[in-house]
Formats: C-alpha cells, structure tokens, sequence
C-alpha cells in the first residue's frame, strides 16, 4: 500500500517478519494510509513502535503529509484540554499463612454380601 490509498477491512497492509514467523497484517476496518512511517525492508524494528498512520477519510491525508513518530500533536486548534491522568498504585496483596489440613483416615471396607446359588 502506499500513502493516500484507500483500504478495506482484511486488506494486507504489511508483512511482519519474526524470527519465528512471517504474518501480513491485515486492516481491521476500512481507511486511507495517511503516512508511512517505517519504509519496506528497513530492517528490525522496535516492538511499539508506529510503522504508519491510518485515517478514516482521503482528506485527512494531507494533514500527516509533514508527521513525524514521537512529535507532540498540534493541540492549538483543539478544543477542550486534556487533564492529565494520576497513577493508581494498586496496594500489595497480603498472602496469608494456610494452615496445616491432617490427612484424613482411610474408610474402613465395606463388607459385601455373599452370593449364593440355587439349583
């Protein structure tokens, strides 16, 4: 695919080569490629990190044309401001010391019946 074409959902937008296995990737829902980011064949890259941009609509296209992977977005246009969010550290969880359990006795066998037979 290449930057400004158009998409459909199950499209291979991309070839991952591992040292285990070679998957395409394919596109989730239908879209534009907006930028490309990591060229075919440039070798390993980093788990994480952006290899393009979709978008929804062609004329959104233009407005990655300059985008680089790790820049701060332009928020002066946007509306509102985001706040930002507090780390939650989850308590420690407290382990408590199981008690002992005894062995339990083995059942005494149950006697069975004898059979007889008749005539």
């Amino acid at each position: 695919v290449a930057e400004g074409e158009s998409f459909v959902a199950g499209d291979s937008l991309a070839v991952i080569e591992t040292d285990k296995a070679t998957m395409d990737f394919e596109a989730q829902d239908d879209g534009v490629v907006g930028k490309i980011i990591v060229e075919a064949g440039a070798g390993e890259v980093t788990v994480g990190v952006p290899i393009m941009v979709t978008v929804e609509e062609e004329e959104d296209v233009a407005a990655f044309k300059d985008f680089v992977a790790g820049s701060a977005p332009d928020t002066s246009a946007t509306e509102a401001s985001v706040a930002p969010v507090e780390e939650v550290k989850a308590p420690e969880p407290v382990v408590a010391a199981a008690a002992p359990v005894a062995a339990a006795a083995p059942a005494a066998p149950t006697p069975v019946a004898a059979k007889t037979s008749c005539c």
